[in-house]
């Protein structure tokens, strides 16, 4: 949504990490820091469980694709010069 606090479409560069690396990572970083918002939901799970949670499935679900979506749908709503 960038674009839409801009004013206009800036020039962007989108690497994409592999999508498991990502989630794994994510989680970690979820279990392993006191201060996230979700880590005590999170912090005694398993692999498994994490996916399975009904909130936190949300969290490493398909992200990336969210992200680039959220460009698009930015650009549809921005009214052209």
């Amino acid at each position: 949504m960038l674009p839409l606090y801009l004013g206009y479409i800036p020039m962007m560069v989108t690497l994409l990490r592999d999508p498991i690396s990502r989630a794994l990572s994510h989680i970690n970083h979820v279990q392993r820091d006191p201060n996230h918002p979700q880590h005590e939901a999170a912090r005694n799970l398993s692999l498994l469980e994490y996916c399975r949670h009904p909130d936190l499935r949300r969290t490493i679900d398909n992200t990336q694709s969210r992200y680039l979506a959220s460009l698009c749908f930015a650009e549809a709503l921005m009214t052209r010069p």
